[in-house]
Protein backbone atom coordinates (compact mmCIF):
# COMPACT_ATOMS: atom_id res chain seq x y z
CA UNK A 1 0.00 0.00 0.00
CA UNK A 2 1.47 3.35 -1.06
CA UNK A 3 1.07 5.99 1.63
CA UNK A 4 0.94 8.74 -1.01
CA UNK A 5 -1.98 7.03 -2.75
CA UNK A 6 -3.94 6.76 0.49
CA UNK A 7 -3.27 10.43 1.24
CA UNK A 8 -4.46 11.44 -2.23
CA UNK A 9 -7.64 9.39 -1.87
CA UNK A 10 -8.31 10.95 1.53
CA UNK A 11 -7.87 14.38 -0.01
CA UNK A 12 -10.27 13.55 -2.86
CA UNK A 13 -12.96 12.48 -0.39
CA UNK A 14 -12.58 15.53 1.83
CA UNK A 15 -12.42 18.02 -1.05
CA UNK A 16 -15.52 16.61 -2.73
CA UNK A 17 -17.61 16.73 0.45
CA UNK A 18 -16.31 20.17 1.42
CA UNK A 19 -16.96 21.86 -1.93
CA UNK A 20 -20.48 20.39 -2.13
CA UNK A 21 -21.37 21.52 1.37
CA UNK A 22 -19.78 24.96 1.02
CA UNK A 23 -21.87 25.52 -2.10
CA UNK A 24 -25.06 24.54 -0.25
CA UNK A 25 -24.12 26.73 2.71
CA UNK A 26 -23.70 29.79 0.50
CA UNK A 27 -27.16 29.43 -1.00
CA UNK A 28 -29.07 27.63 1.77
CA UNK A 29 -32.37 26.65 0.12
CA UNK A 30 -32.65 29.75 -2.06
CA UNK A 31 -32.87 28.82 -5.74
CA UNK A 32 -31.85 31.12 -8.57
CA UNK A 33 -34.94 33.12 -9.66
CA UNK A 34 -34.89 31.56 -13.15
CA UNK A 35 -34.26 27.99 -11.97
CA UNK A 36 -36.56 24.99 -12.18
CA UNK A 37 -36.71 24.84 -8.38
CA UNK A 38 -37.87 28.47 -8.17
CA UNK A 39 -40.67 27.76 -10.64
CA UNK A 40 -41.77 24.71 -8.67
CA UNK A 41 -41.84 26.62 -5.40
CA UNK A 42 -44.11 29.23 -7.00
CA UNK A 43 -46.50 26.47 -8.05
CA UNK A 44 -46.45 24.53 -4.78
CA UNK A 45 -49.19 26.68 -3.27
CA UNK A 46 -51.75 24.77 -5.32
CA UNK A 47 -50.70 21.61 -3.46
CA UNK A 48 -50.65 23.15 0.04
CA UNK A 49 -53.19 21.42 2.24
CA UNK A 50 -53.75 21.35 6.00
CA UNK A 51 -50.43 20.95 7.81
CA UNK A 52 -48.61 20.19 4.55
CA UNK A 53 -48.13 23.81 3.54
CA UNK A 54 -44.76 23.40 1.74
CA UNK A 55 -44.89 20.02 -0.03
CA UNK A 56 -42.28 20.87 -2.67
CA UNK A 57 -39.91 22.32 -0.08
CA UNK A 58 -40.43 19.18 2.02
CA UNK A 59 -39.12 17.06 -0.84
CA UNK A 60 -36.09 19.32 -1.31
CA UNK A 61 -35.37 19.41 2.43
CA UNK A 62 -35.34 15.63 2.70
CA UNK A 63 -32.86 15.39 -0.15
CA UNK A 64 -30.67 18.11 1.39
CA UNK A 65 -30.58 16.18 4.66
CA UNK A 66 -29.56 13.00 2.86
CA UNK A 67 -26.64 14.77 1.19
CA UNK A 68 -25.61 16.09 4.61
CA UNK A 69 -25.56 12.50 5.87
CA UNK A 70 -23.54 11.39 2.86
CA UNK A 71 -20.96 14.13 3.38
CA UNK A 72 -20.54 13.22 7.03
CA UNK A 73 -20.17 9.52 6.17
CA UNK A 74 -17.55 10.32 3.53
CA UNK A 75 -15.52 12.31 6.05
CA UNK A 76 -15.80 9.41 8.48
CA UNK A 77 -14.34 7.08 5.84
CA UNK A 78 -11.54 9.55 5.28
CA UNK A 79 -10.72 9.57 9.00
CA UNK A 80 -10.63 5.76 9.11
CA UNK A 81 -8.05 5.52 6.35
CA UNK A 82 -4.93 4.93 8.42
CA UNK A 83 -2.27 2.24 8.19
CA UNK A 84 -3.25 -0.56 8.29
CA UNK A 85 -6.34 0.14 6.25
CA UNK A 86 -9.60 -1.11 7.80
CA UNK A 87 -11.83 -3.42 5.77
CA UNK A 88 -15.31 -3.55 7.24
CA UNK A 89 -15.71 -0.07 8.76
CA UNK A 90 -15.41 1.87 5.47
CA UNK A 91 -17.67 -0.67 3.74
CA UNK A 92 -20.55 0.01 6.14
CA UNK A 93 -20.14 3.77 5.78
CA UNK A 94 -19.81 3.72 1.99
CA UNK A 95 -22.92 1.55 1.72
CA UNK A 96 -24.84 4.29 3.53
CA UNK A 97 -23.34 6.94 1.23
CA UNK A 98 -24.66 5.00 -1.76
CA UNK A 99 -28.14 4.63 -0.27
CA UNK A 100 -28.68 8.23 0.79
CA UNK A 101 -27.02 9.71 -2.30
CA UNK A 102 -29.19 7.63 -4.61
CA UNK A 103 -32.31 8.76 -2.73
CA UNK A 104 -31.23 12.41 -3.05
CA UNK A 105 -30.50 11.87 -6.76
CA UNK A 106 -34.03 10.49 -7.15
CA UNK A 107 -35.61 13.40 -5.25
CA UNK A 108 -33.70 16.00 -7.32
CA UNK A 109 -34.61 14.50 -10.70
CA UNK A 110 -35.15 17.35 -13.19
CA UNK A 111 -38.16 17.92 -15.44
CA UNK A 112 -40.62 15.81 -13.44
CA UNK A 113 -43.03 18.64 -12.66
CA UNK A 114 -44.51 19.88 -9.41
CA UNK A 115 -47.04 17.06 -9.07
CA UNK A 116 -44.43 14.30 -9.13
CA UNK A 117 -42.09 16.31 -6.87
CA UNK A 118 -44.89 16.57 -4.31
CA UNK A 119 -45.62 12.84 -4.62
CA UNK A 120 -41.97 11.98 -4.04
CA UNK A 121 -41.98 14.20 -0.98
CA UNK A 122 -44.95 12.20 0.31
CA UNK A 123 -43.10 8.95 -0.40
CA UNK A 124 -40.15 10.13 1.70
CA UNK A 125 -42.21 11.42 4.61
CA UNK A 126 -44.54 8.43 4.77
CA UNK A 127 -41.59 6.02 4.64
CA UNK A 128 -39.83 7.90 7.46
CA UNK A 129 -42.93 8.07 9.64
CA UNK A 130 -43.65 4.37 9.16
CA UNK A 131 -40.15 3.56 10.42
CA UNK A 132 -40.38 5.81 13.48
CA UNK A 133 -43.90 4.55 14.28
CA UNK A 134 -42.56 1.00 14.56
CA UNK A 135 -40.89 1.72 17.88
CA UNK A 136 -42.70 -0.65 20.23
CA UNK A 137 -44.29 0.59 23.45
CA UNK A 138 -42.92 -1.30 26.43
CA UNK A 139 -39.72 -2.23 24.64
CA UNK A 140 -38.09 1.16 24.96
CA UNK A 141 -38.05 4.30 27.07
CA UNK A 142 -40.88 6.71 27.68
CA UNK A 143 -39.30 9.02 25.15
CA UNK A 144 -39.51 6.27 22.53
CA UNK A 145 -43.17 5.75 23.35
CA UNK A 146 -43.79 9.46 22.77
CA UNK A 147 -41.96 9.30 19.44
CA UNK A 148 -44.07 6.34 18.36
CA UNK A 149 -47.35 8.02 19.30
CA UNK A 150 -46.41 11.29 17.61
CA UNK A 151 -45.20 9.45 14.49
CA UNK A 152 -48.41 7.45 14.20
CA UNK A 153 -50.53 10.58 14.51
CA UNK A 154 -48.42 12.47 11.98
CA UNK A 155 -48.41 9.45 9.64
CA UNK A 156 -52.22 9.44 9.60
CA UNK A 157 -52.23 13.18 8.85
CA UNK A 158 -49.74 12.87 5.99
CA UNK A 159 -51.57 9.93 4.41
CA UNK A 160 -54.85 11.85 4.68
CA UNK A 161 -53.16 14.83 3.03
CA UNK A 162 -51.82 12.73 0.16
CA UNK A 163 -55.20 11.10 -0.44
CA UNK A 164 -56.98 14.48 -0.28
CA UNK A 165 -54.94 15.37 -3.39
CA UNK A 166 -56.09 12.17 -5.06
CA UNK A 167 -52.77 10.41 -4.42
CA UNK A 168 -53.68 6.86 -3.41
CA UNK A 169 -51.36 5.48 -0.72
CA UNK A 170 -50.79 1.73 -0.92
CA UNK A 171 -49.30 -0.21 1.99
CA UNK A 172 -48.33 -3.86 2.34
CA UNK A 173 -50.06 -6.13 4.85
CA UNK A 174 -47.16 -5.42 7.21
CA UNK A 175 -47.57 -1.68 6.85
CA UNK A 176 -44.63 -0.89 4.55
CA UNK A 177 -45.17 1.68 1.82
CA UNK A 178 -45.70 0.29 -1.67
CA UNK A 179 -46.53 3.46 -3.58
CA UNK A 180 -48.06 6.93 -3.55
CA UNK A 181 -50.21 7.50 -6.64
CA UNK A 182 -48.20 5.98 -9.50
CA UNK A 183 -44.83 6.47 -7.75
CA UNK A 184 -43.46 3.26 -6.18
CA UNK A 185 -41.45 3.55 -3.00
CA UNK A 186 -37.84 3.21 -4.24
CA UNK A 187 -35.75 0.20 -3.24
CA UNK A 188 -32.09 0.94 -2.74
CA UNK A 189 -30.62 -1.72 -5.02
CA UNK A 190 -32.99 -0.90 -7.87
CA UNK A 191 -32.43 2.84 -7.47
CA UNK A 192 -28.64 2.45 -7.44
CA UNK A 193 -28.88 0.33 -10.58
CA UNK A 194 -30.88 3.11 -12.27
CA UNK A 195 -28.26 5.65 -11.24
CA UNK A 196 -24.99 3.75 -11.68
CA UNK A 197 -25.88 0.69 -13.78
CA UNK A 198 -25.22 -2.96 -13.04
CA UNK A 199 -21.67 -2.37 -11.80
CA UNK A 200 -22.95 0.12 -9.22
CA UNK A 201 -25.58 -2.30 -7.98
CA UNK A 202 -22.99 -5.09 -7.75
CA UNK A 203 -20.71 -2.86 -5.65
CA UNK A 204 -23.65 -1.94 -3.42
CA UNK A 205 -24.49 -5.61 -2.83
CA UNK A 206 -20.89 -6.39 -1.89
CA UNK A 207 -20.79 -3.42 0.51
CA UNK A 208 -24.11 -4.54 2.02
CA UNK A 209 -22.70 -8.01 2.48
CA UNK A 210 -19.62 -6.63 4.23
CA UNK A 211 -21.72 -4.34 6.43
CA UNK A 212 -24.01 -7.18 7.51
CA UNK A 213 -21.36 -9.88 7.80
CA UNK A 214 -22.76 -11.97 4.94
CA UNK A 215 -20.40 -14.91 4.51
CA UNK A 216 -19.66 -14.56 0.78
CA UNK A 217 -18.49 -10.98 1.28
CA UNK A 218 -16.56 -11.72 4.47
CA UNK A 219 -14.67 -14.59 2.84
CA UNK A 220 -13.95 -12.39 -0.18
CA UNK A 221 -12.23 -9.71 1.92
CA UNK A 222 -10.39 -12.02 4.36
CA UNK A 223 -7.61 -14.61 4.18
CA UNK A 224 -6.74 -17.70 6.23
CA UNK A 225 -4.67 -17.18 9.35
CA UNK A 226 -1.38 -19.07 9.17
CA UNK A 227 -1.69 -22.15 11.32
CA UNK A 228 -5.37 -21.40 11.88
CA UNK A 229 -6.87 -24.52 10.31
CA UNK A 230 -8.95 -26.80 12.45
CA UNK A 231 -11.28 -29.71 11.78
CA UNK A 232 -14.18 -28.38 9.71
CA UNK A 233 -12.90 -24.85 9.23
CA UNK A 234 -10.21 -22.21 9.55
CA UNK A 235 -9.59 -18.86 11.17
CA UNK A 236 -9.54 -15.85 8.83
CA UNK A 237 -8.33 -12.27 9.11
CA UNK A 238 -9.25 -9.11 7.14
CA UNK A 239 -7.17 -8.29 4.06
CA UNK A 240 -6.70 -4.51 3.71
CA UNK A 241 -6.38 -3.92 -0.05
CA UNK A 242 -6.08 -0.38 -1.32
CA UNK A 243 -7.51 -1.40 -4.70
CA UNK A 244 -10.72 -2.66 -3.06
CA UNK A 245 -11.08 0.53 -1.03
CA UNK A 246 -10.39 2.67 -4.10
CA UNK A 247 -13.16 0.95 -6.06
CA UNK A 248 -15.61 1.21 -3.16
CA UNK A 249 -14.87 4.91 -2.68
CA UNK A 250 -15.13 5.61 -6.42
CA UNK A 251 -18.59 4.02 -6.57
CA UNK A 252 -19.87 5.96 -3.54
CA UNK A 253 -18.38 9.23 -4.84
CA UNK A 254 -20.05 8.71 -8.22
CA UNK A 255 -23.45 8.44 -6.58
CA UNK A 256 -22.81 11.43 -4.32
CA UNK A 257 -21.49 13.63 -7.12
CA UNK A 258 -24.40 12.75 -9.42
CA UNK A 259 -26.83 13.78 -6.68
CA UNK A 260 -25.00 17.06 -6.07
CA UNK A 261 -24.98 17.72 -9.84
CA UNK A 262 -28.74 17.39 -9.97
CA UNK A 263 -29.13 19.63 -6.95
CA UNK A 264 -27.01 22.41 -8.43
CA UNK A 265 -28.75 22.24 -11.81
CA UNK A 266 -32.24 22.15 -10.28
CA UNK A 267 -31.52 25.20 -8.11
CA UNK A 268 -29.59 27.06 -10.80
CA UNK A 269 -26.56 27.68 -8.58
CA UNK A 270 -23.16 28.69 -9.91
CA UNK A 271 -21.21 25.54 -10.75
CA UNK A 272 -17.75 27.00 -11.37
CA UNK A 273 -16.08 25.76 -8.19
CA UNK A 274 -17.91 22.43 -8.30
CA UNK A 275 -16.90 21.76 -11.90
CA UNK A 276 -13.27 22.61 -11.11
CA UNK A 277 -13.46 20.16 -8.21
CA UNK A 278 -14.89 17.45 -10.47
CA UNK A 279 -12.13 17.90 -13.03
CA UNK A 280 -9.38 17.68 -10.41
CA UNK A 281 -10.98 14.69 -8.64
CA UNK A 282 -11.36 12.85 -11.97
CA UNK A 283 -7.69 13.51 -12.74
CA UNK A 284 -6.51 12.17 -9.39
CA UNK A 285 -8.82 9.14 -9.46
CA UNK A 286 -7.66 8.21 -12.95
CA UNK A 287 -4.05 8.29 -11.77
CA UNK A 288 -4.86 6.28 -8.65
CA UNK A 289 -6.63 3.58 -10.68
CA UNK A 290 -3.72 3.47 -13.13
CA UNK A 291 -1.30 3.01 -10.25
CA UNK A 292 -3.48 0.37 -8.58
CA UNK A 293 -3.59 -1.71 -11.78
CA UNK A 294 0.20 -1.80 -11.85
CA UNK A 295 0.73 -2.71 -8.18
Amino acid sequence: MATDSVSELRSVIQTTANVAEETRARHMLEPHPRSEAAAELVEEESFALGSDKRPVLDCYTGAFLRLTVAGDELRSVQRLMNDPLPVFGPAALLRTVLEVSARAWWAFEPDIGVRRRVIRGYVDRITSLIESSRIRVGEATGEAEEIQTTSMERLAEVIDGAEAHGFAVRLTKRGALMSVADEPAPRHAKLIRQQLGGAGEASYRVLSGLAHGVLFAVVWRTKPVEGGKFEGGELRTPVPEFTDLLLDVATALSSYRDAVDRQLRLFGWDRTEWEACRVEVNRVMKRLFHGAVHI
